[in-house]
C-alpha cells in the first residue's frame, strides 16, 4: 500500500511524508490558502492584472518567434522549426541543437545553424 501512494506523491513532483505550506493551506502568496490572513495578501485586481501582461507578452513573444521563423501565424508553426539552443535542452526535448555564429560587421547578427 505504502509503494502505491509513493508512486502518486512521485508523480506530483514530491515525497511522501514531504511538507509543504500549500499542503496545510498555507500558501505564504494567498493564492490557494484558505487562511483569511493569507489570502488578504493577495490582492486579485492587481494579480488579474499581472496575469494578463505575462498572457499578452506571451503572446507577443510567440508570434514574433514566429515571423523569425518566417511564418505569417503562430498557427503555421511546424515541429521543425522547433530547435533547442543547448545540447542539453535538444537531449532532454528530443529535438535539434542549434549551433550560435555570431558575425562582427556593420551590425551585429546572430545566425543559428541546426546541427
Amino acid at each position: 500500500m505504502i509503494q502505491g501512494l509513493e508512486a502518486e506523491y512521485q508523480a506530483l513532483g514530491t515525497t511522501a511524508g514531504a511538507y509543504d505550506d500549500w499542503h496545510d493551506g498555507r500558501d505564504p502568496a494567498g493564492i490557494t490558502t484558505q487562511d483569511p490572513e493569507l489570502s488578504a495578501r493577495l490582492d486579485p485586481l492587481i494579480a488579474g492584472r499581472k496575469l494578463a501582461n505575462f498572457l499578452s507578452v506571451l503572446t507577443l513573444e510567440t508570434q514574433t518567434i514566429a515571423r523569425a521563423c518566417g511564418k505569417s501565424h503562430v498557427h503555421n508553426l511546424e515541429p521543425e522549426d522547433l530547435v533547442a539552443l543547448t545540447v542539453e535542452a535538444a537531449a532532454m526535448a528530443r529535438v535539434s541543437a542549434c549551433r550560435h555564429e555570431l558575425d562582427s560587421g556593420f551590425g551585429m547578427s546572430l545566425r543559428l545553424r541546426c546541427l
